[in-house]
């Protein structure tokens, strides 16, 4: 009962049409255009160059348009997509699967790119250690794989009970910059432990326990052993300093932040100097929260061990030079000359791209206690922090 035309007629089989050459077909009520137009089976569309297609209520569009599975959506080059209710984007998106986030900026395991992938709390009894974590994976994450590891410590404001508290441990730091897509991170895999304790420290056995986290991490994810990374914030900055001094050589490199940690010596700066151990530290000079001098302490014990004076950045001493600077600068322990010298800025390269000496730290000139978000949120630490192997 329909008809047919070739070279600009139409055709219909069961109440359809079809046009081949400009015209439209429907097989059981649907349309279908080739070359601009679109197609239906069962009731969805579909476009190849520009259009839309949906199987079961869904939609998909390759080069710029949207896919949905079972109501959800997915974007190649700019969208989002959902499994089982979730979004995610390739390409500066977001992506959750059974209610996580997690959002994918493009890069790959094999490649070595960037990207977000999922946050999970681990809670109290998780580990052999005495911690709940949070548990950062990257986008694709392999139980094959062989992924960098960095190790987050909070600060003294996230402490809690490792359960009902754990969410607190990114409230501030590198996991709430990824969190709020303040920071697109590398390709790695963060754990985030919980203190209830007010200190990092051995003085309450932590750590000894950071150490049995550690372990236990190393065997129950797929992270390079060589390529263990350490960092923290204020009270976590401290835990750095202290648990390197005790483990220097488990770690690739290390960046205290305003680290709160007065365990510093002599002995304890020759251990990371023995351990060839790169650090990368900061701290504000106008910090009213955390004295710069737990810093300059524990830079001025690890430049004795080259023949520099301790004195030079000692701040019980009074407040030498440094601590009137206008700027932002960066001093490193020059080897060579015996002594420091400064760069300009937040920086791990001089003037000329070379990498500056293995031991340095940034001065800020402001900010007072809260300076954790400049550095973490700067691509130059990661870089920095990842170049490194143990």
């Amino acid at each position: 009962g329909g008809t047919a035309t070739t070279g600009g007629g139409t055709a219909t089989t069961g109440g359809g049409t079809a046009t081949t050459g400009g015209g439209t077909a429907a097989t059981g009520g649907g349309t279908a255009t080739t070359g601009g137009g679109t197609a239906t089976t069962g009731g969805g569309t579909a476009t190849t160059g520009g259009g839309t297609a949906t199987t079961g209520g869904g939609t998909a569009t390759t080069g710029g348009g949207t896919a949905t599975t079972g109501g959800g959506t997915a974007t190649t080059g700019g969208g989002t997509a959902t499994t089982g209710g979730g979004t995610a984007t390739t390409g500066g998106g977001t992506a959750t699967t059974g209610g996580g986030t997690a959002t994918t900026g493009g890069g790959s395991a094999a490649g070595g790119g960037v990207g977000v992938g999922v946050t999970t709390l681990k809670p109290l009894g998780s580990t052999t250690a005495n911690f709940g974590y949070a548990e950062y994976l990257p986008p694709g994450y392999s139980p094959t794989g062989n992924y960098p590891l960095v190790i987050f410590l909070h600060g003294a404001g996230e402490t809690g009970n490792g359960t009902t508290d754990l969410h607190k441990v990114r409230d501030q730091g590198p996991g709430h910059l990824i969190d709020t897509g303040m920071l697109i991170p590398p390709y790695f895999v963060m754990v985030s432990p919980q203190t209830s304790q007010g200190s990092w420290g051995e003085d309450a056995g932590n750590s000894t326990q950071l150490d049995v986290f550690l372990t236990w991490v190393l065997a129950n994810y797929a992270v390079d052993p060589h390529r263990v990374y350490m960092t923290g914030l204020s009270l976590g900055g401290g835990g750095t300093w202290s648990y390197a001094a005790r483990h220097p050589t488990r770690l690739a490199a290390i960046s205290p932040v305003c680290g709160f940690a007065g365990d510093y010596s002599a002995p304890f700066g020759q251990a990371i100097v023995n351990a060839n151990l790169p650090v990368w530290a900061a701290h504000a000079i106008n910090d009213t929260q955390v004295d710069v001098g737990y810093t300059t302490n524990w830079m001025g014990y690890i430049a004795q061990q080259y023949g520099l004076m301790i004195s030079r950045f000692g701040r019980l001493a009074g407040a030498p030079a440094p601590f009137f600077n206008t700027t932002t600068q960066t001093y490193v322990i020059d080897q060579q000359a015996g002594d420091w010298r400064t760069l300009p800025g937040q920086v791990y390269q001089d003037s000329n791209g070379a990498f500056v000496p293995q031991q340095f730290v940034t001065f800020y000139n402001d900010g007072n206690h809260f300076i954790w978000d400049r550095m973490y949120s700067d691509p130059q630490l990661w870089t920095w922090l990842l170049s490194h192997t143990r």
